[in-house]
């Protein structure tokens, strides 16, 4: 069992009759209160205190003039009352060493400091020694007297005072120096350690002694207004500087005194007690400064007596020029014995200062130590979940790299990464870097849908763009967000995370999406879960595998689309060939017999239809159209290469009904007399114009006869190796093939870089643009350009879509040709149409529509309508919008033979081909 004082305090505050009688039964068995020699006991516990308070160069200086330190072993004779207060600063000293909470135990010393040397405040400062400043720790400590007569017997007993009528010890006016030898607290101490009390009890928790303290001493003191004062300035200011502390008994005497809150709040400053406060031996010997206390106002009797200010011609006489204060009137001051408690208890404070800084290291320390311990913690754990995301990805792995096909690999991810991360739903989209597209290839539920979007558009665009992850908790927040798949589908998306697949080379091969993340069982209920960052890291690395495995296929592809090229290419080569120079050799001779005049090569009713496909008249109007526009000139084409290289692509025209050489060379005069015009000058450049000539040269080479759907029904050699715009793309490689046999045929061979990579560009688009189904899908573009006036010919895209039409309407040239040479010219189309639907019979296929039946042969006036409704006059309706003036003729033409066409349509005589209209 330990003693408790402060159980003990805590009884005698509760109890103070049953404390008056014990107190009183113990004087009676011992006689009254013991005596003790004048100096004897009190006066050599002041001494022995003194000697361990106080350093040795600290003084004090009083009323600006500095004295040393009179303590009671140093000559200033104290009662015997003075081992009260030492009595009181041991257990003071108790509560120092049972708190570690600095501000409580500071504002609890203080506090009981204003009380016991009788001062109206009291405030620490600490120094920071960053700024060379001191700041507020606590301010104001008012004195805890002023109150109700219950509290003042706690505030009392709590100071070691006599509650209920026993003298106060520290009083020494009040009582004979007989009875001051024990005080009363040492009295109740020992009346009850002697009858070896119940109320002795178990040590209490010091966080239940600071709470007291703390309690007590947040009553009388204001809020820590964070005051700071540069060292050296004014009265704590000067503390701090010297080191030495001062009672100053006049403060408006004293220049160090700055007024200025005095002026604000009212108060009146008399007397002002000011020390330094010492921590442990610094480096250079000498105490460490921690901080500055200052008591302010001595009030009623001190612990020895009353120093008054009444005299005019004192020493320590009021300044008579200070407008605040009355002059007359009187005030009490700090004494000696009021420094040498202060000093006492300052002592304690900096213990307790040395205390929180040293339990603040160990907090730290062991704070440190607690992170370290959970790092450790973490780090196992990421260890182990990342240990078992390696067997998992190396599972993933195996599944994924045994496909050697995309669009099921492409399956496999899709449901894979489903399960993997708990996904309600998930897409994939592959990246086309060069025509800035994004792919979609979804499977989802057994659902396959495919669909192409532009890479500067959504969630997909932007983390293809970027390679930045978007992990979106609510999808409808983000403005990237496209909500009208959402709408198609009636289908809610909330959580999306998308992530980049990486090409093992460079750059971004696809993107992989999950929408919509799935409840678990910690899910809280009414909540949506959301993809977290474990998610992203995990879906990452699985995209990393997705992006191997997908450059794995794309190969394994792109070596089967080179076998199928070359096979292609071996069958193409079988039928065809370049020129051979006895064809060459002849050409040139019978070249003069076959010009056509210039005049009549300009018109844009000149009809290459009027020569048969083989012969060599069409050869050399188009040897002559190269010629006139200077295209030789321009780009250092020999004539002897122009020539060859005419031979050459007629030479790999098929002889099919229509799409033969002779339709190749009319597209080509077509466009021929709409660059001679200048109608293109303000849509194109020079270099775009000489691409598109090669483009209509070229936009049917090797025709087999048979359209675009023929193909795929067919699965022919061509339908696999290209997916859309089949036969398009089959002219367009090619024409390529050509260009790359030689220097005696490739006439882009002298072309700057720049150059050569634009016009195969040109080419491309011009060639592909000849596919109606391209038509359909750009003339709303169009229509949006002409209805709002906005084309831009600094604008790609715009140019694009201008050489589409062209192209078309070329393609078309017929359509606005005399009507005779135009009627002939639509029964070779018909003709060729029937051969491939006599074909599709034949192999068992279903029609590709009703041009192709030859049994509708009498129903072609009607068709033709129709073909001109719905394709022929928009497109020239578009071309006239997009060129004016230059065009007028074209569409009036245009609209002339359809005028012929209803006519027949109307005059219900059933057609057939060479009949006499």
């Amino acid at each position: 069992m330990k003693f408790d004082e402060w159980a003990v305090r805590r009884w005698l505050d509760s109890h103070p009759e049953q404390a008056r009688t014990l107190i009183a039964e113990h004087l009676a068995k011992h006689g009254g209160v013991g005596q003790t020699e004048p100096g004897a006991g009190g006066e050599q516990l002041a001494r022995t205190g003194s000697a361990q308070a106080f350093p040795r160069e600290s003084s004090i200086s009083t009323g600006g003039v500095s004295s040393g330190v009179m303590s009671p072993g140093g000559g200033l004779a104290l009662d015997s009352s003075s081992s009260h207060h030492y009595e009181l600063i041991f257990d003071i000293a108790k509560m120092v060493y049972s708190s570690l909470d600095l501000q409580t135990v500071v504002e609890s010393v203080l506090s009981i400091a204003v009380n016991l040397v009788s001062a109206e405040r009291c405030s620490l400062f600490l120094l920071d020694k960053a700024t060379n400043e001191l700041y507020t720790l606590a301010f104001d400590v008012r004195n805890m007297d002023d109150g109700d007569p219950q509290q003042q017997q706690h505030h009392a007993l709590a100071l070691g005072q006599n509650p209920v009528g026993i003298a106060s010890p520290h009083l020494s006016h009040h009582h004979s120096p007989g009875h001051g030898s024990r005080s009363p607290m040492s009295l109740a101490r020992s009346v009850l350690q002697s009858k070896n009390s119940a109320l002795i009890a178990e040590d209490i928790e010091s966080i239940e002694r600071t709470r007291h303290f703390a309690e007590e001493a947040s009553k009388n003191h204001k809020p820590n207004p964070g005051i700071r004062i540069p060292v050296g300035s004014g009265v704590a200011g000067y503390v701090a500087l010297t080191r030495q502390g001062l009672n100053i008994r006049d403060a408006y005497s004293d220049p160090r005194f700055n007024p200025t809150i005095d002026r604000q709040t009212g108060f009146k400053t008399n007397s002002i007690l000011c020390l330094p406060i010492f921590g442990p031996l610094a480096e250079d010997g000498q105490p460490e400064l921690v901080g500055v206390a200052s008591l302010v106002n001595k009030t009623g009797s001190g612990p020895i007596g009353i120093r008054r200010v009444n005299s005019p011609g004192s020493l320590h006489s009021l300044n008579q020029s200070s407008p605040f204060l009355d002059h007359t009137d009187d005030h009490e001051v700090f004494t000696e014995e009021d420094t040498f408690l202060f000093k006492n208890l300052l002592v304690l404070v900096g213990i307790a200062i040395k205390n929180s800084k040293q339990y603040e290291l160990t907090k730290k320390a062991q704070l440190e130590a607690s992170e370290l311990a959970a790092r450790n913690k973490v780090l196992y754990e990421t260890a182990r979940q990342e240990t078992e995301k390696g067997k998992v990805m190396l599972q993933l792995a195996d599944t994924l790299y045994r496909e050697d096909d995309t669009k099921e690999l492409i399956r496999k991810i899709i449901v894979v990464a489903k399960d993997l991360m708990g996904a309600d739903k998930a897409s994939f989209f592959t990246v086309n870097m060069e025509k800035q597209q994004l792919h979609s290839s979804v499977f989802d539920s057994g659902t396959e849908s495919s669909f192409v979007v532009p890479l500067n558009k959504g969630i997909a665009g932007y983390v293809a763009s970027s390679g930045q992850i978007v992990n979106l908790r609510d999808a409808y927040t983000d403005e990237r967000f496209n909500p009208e798949v959402d709408v198609k589908t009636n289908y809610r998306t909330r959580s999306m995370l998308s992530v980049p697949v990486p090409s093992p080379k460079s750059g971004i091969v696809g993107v992989a999406n999950l929408i919509n993340k799935l409840p678990t069982a910690a899910t809280p209920e009414g909540e949506h879960p959301y993809f977290s960052e474990q998610d992203e890291a995990i879906f990452s690395s699985f995209a990393v595998f997705c992006g191997l495995a997908l450059h794995k296929t794309m190969m394994l592809e792109e070596l089967e689309k080179q076998r199928t090229r070359l096979a292609l290419m071996m069958e193409i080569m079988s039928f065809h060939a370049t020129v051979r120079e006895d064809e060459a050799q002849h050409m040139r001779q019978v070249l003069p017999n076959k010009i056509t005049p210039l005049e009549t090569l300009r018109s844009i009713m000149f009809d290459p239809h009027v020569f048969p496909h083989s012969d060599e008249a069409l050869a050399a109007v188009t040897y002559q159209m190269f010629l006139d526009l200077a295209y030789g000139t321009r780009y250092e084409v020999p004539n002897e290469q122009v020539l060859n290289y005419i031979l050459t692509v007629r030479k790999n025209y098929r002889p099919v009904a229509y799409h033969n050489f002779t339709h190749a060379v009319s597209v080509t005069h077509a466009f021929y007399t709409l660059v001679i015009s200048g109608a293109l000058d303000a849509v194109s450049d020079l270099t775009e114009q000489f691409a598109m000539f090669v483009a209509c040269l070229n936009h049917d080479i090797d025709h087999r006869g048979t359209n675009n759907q023929f193909q795929k029904q067919a699965h022919t050699e061509l339908a696999s190796f290209y997916s859309t715009s089949t036969m398009e793309r089959h002219h367009f490689n090619h024409a390529m093939m050509i260009l790359s046999q030689g220097t005696g045929i490739n006439i882009l061979q002298h072309l700057n870089t720049s150059d050569y990579e634009k016009v195969l560009k040109v080419i491309e688009s011009s060639i592909l643009a000849t596919d109606l189904g391209m038509f359909f899908g750009n003339r709303g573009k169009v229509k949006a350009i002409l209805d709002g006036g906005t084309f831009d010919r600094a604008s790609p895209e715009h140019r694009e879509l201008v050489r589409g039409v062209i192209m078309t309407c070329c393609d078309l040239g017929a359509m606005f040709k005399p009507w005779e040479m135009s009627r002939k010219t639509a029964d070779s189309v018909y003709e060729e149409f029937f051969q491939q639907g006599d074909e599709e019979k034949r192999l068992g296929m279903r029609l590709s529509g009703e041009l192709m039946d030859r049994a509708k042969m009498p129903e072609i006036p009607r068709m033709q309508l129709d073909f001109y409704n719905f394709v022929v006059t928009p497109a020239f309706e578009q071309l006239f919008g997009l060129l004016g003036e230059p065009v007028k003729a074209l569409l009036d033409a245009v609209m002339a033979n359809r005028a012929k066409w209803k006519e027949l349509k109307e005059s219900g005589v059933p057609y057939k081909f060479g009949m006499d209209v």
